[in-house]
């Protein structure tokens, strides 16, 4: 009986750590299983292949969302544009404007916005990303001033924490931070 019973466990064992795995076979499926390196590849070749306007918008906006998941905004940001031109829809303007917007394009992703703002016939509905552009914009014309930091005499290498007394607590003693800004 316990032979049988072990036998069971170990069987039960054994088929949960067997998988099952499917072989990508087009962009669409790689992108589902979150695949996007091979999603990228397979994307491009079906956007070459792809005969309507529609088809390359759509798998143009897959190519631009797989780029985004592989931190790649520049390469993103150009497959949202062609998406876009190729009528893909606001989405695709819209993701257009928030990569460019990341890669420090002000100017353009603030008119972006706008265009989105009244193609969605919301003209104000982008207003804040607008206004955040331009405070971007203008803290990356900004002149920095440079500075430096020196080490204090009294700090040492090591970790600087020291016990201290505190009458309220009983006469325990604690550790804590030489500084008032750990606290």
């Amino acid at each position: 009986m316990k032979n049988l019973y072990a036998f069971f466990c170990f069987a039960i064992f054994a088929l949960a750590a067997c998988t099952y795995t499917q072989k990508v076979k087009d962009g669409n499926f790689a992108v589902e299983r979150k695949q996007y390196a091979v999603a990228v590849d397979l994307l491009k070749k079906e956007h070459q292949k792809a005969k309507s306007r529609v088809e390359k918008g759509k798998i143009a906006f897959q190519l631009a969302e797989s780029y985004r998941m592989l931190n790649k905004p520049a390469s993103a940001s150009d497959w949202y544009k062609k998406a876009y031109d190729d009528g893909y829809g606001t989405d695709a303007l819209r993701e257009y404007a928030y990569t460019l917007k990341q890669l420090e394009q002000y100017d353009e992703a603030m008119k972006q916005f706008k265009e989105l703002g009244i193609e969605i016939g919301s003209p104000y509905e982008y207003k804040r990303e607008i206004a955040a552009c331009q405070v971007a914009k203008g803290w990356k014309e900004e002149k920095s001033k440079a500075y430096s930091a020196t080490a204090l005499p009294f700090n040492s290498p090591g970790a600087d924490y020291a016990p201290s007394y505190f009458p309220k607590r009983k006469n325990r003693v604690h550790l804590r931070p030489p500084s008032r800004h750990w606290r």
